[in-house]
């Protein structure tokens, strides 16, 4: 199935409310499930529909933090998907054409109106304010689990003691050198 192409938020949004199976056109609008692998809308797609299987499951995975080693960011990342969902499923078509209308503004008109503006409207201030503070630290926020992998000083300084290690163990007669293998056994 091709994705269809958007320049702006109201095609978008005009292709949403002419569709006749709205719940169905989150796979179509998903695209390739296997690009955006930290996100699974596979059982909302038209072909989980199409199947009668009563016990078809209807969750989601959303694992934007699956990588991380910041308990508080997994924390904050659950309370904001949990909110998410839970505005996605009680929110009126006025509070969902109200972050329309937003998102179009600053689209078209040059306003702001981000993610963190949408957190605050759903009155998740803390978390905002933990997103925020995340977008200001920039990548070393968002990779944190790089903070951990070696320089390349540290890499080359790692292979050489590796090689000593191992020219030690040759030649001293430990276990799995050459002159311990042909040893008799005492």
């Amino acid at each position: 199935m091709e994705r269809p192409t958007r320049r702006d938020v109201m095609s978008g949004v005009r292709e949403i409310l002419s569709a006749d199976l709205v719940s169905g056109l989150v796979g179509r609008l998903y695209g390739d499930v296997y690009k955006h692998t930290a996100y699974n809308f596979m059982n909302y797609s038209l072909e989980a529909y199409r199947t009668l299987v009563p016990d078809n499951p209807t969750t989601i995975e959303l694992r934007e933090a699956g990588g991380t080693l910041d308990p508080a960011w997994i924390c904050v990342w659950a309370k904001i998907v949990c909110r998410l969902l839970e505005w996605s499923r009680d929110a009126c078509d006025a509070d969902f054409f109200r972050v329309v209308r937003l998102l179009a503004w600053a689209q078209e008109e040059g306003g702001h109106y981000d993610i963190v503006d949408f957190l605050v409207d759903l009155n998740l201030l803390a978390e905002a304010r933990y997103c925020e503070g995340r977008l200001e630290r920039g990548a070393e926020a968002w990779f944190e689990c790089l903070l951990f992998a070696p320089t390349n000083e540290e890499r080359a300084e790692n292979k050489r003691r590796e090689k000593e290690e191992q020219t030690r163990l040759r030649h001293d007669g430990s276990p799995g050198s050459a002159s311990s293998m042909y040893a008799s056994p005492a």
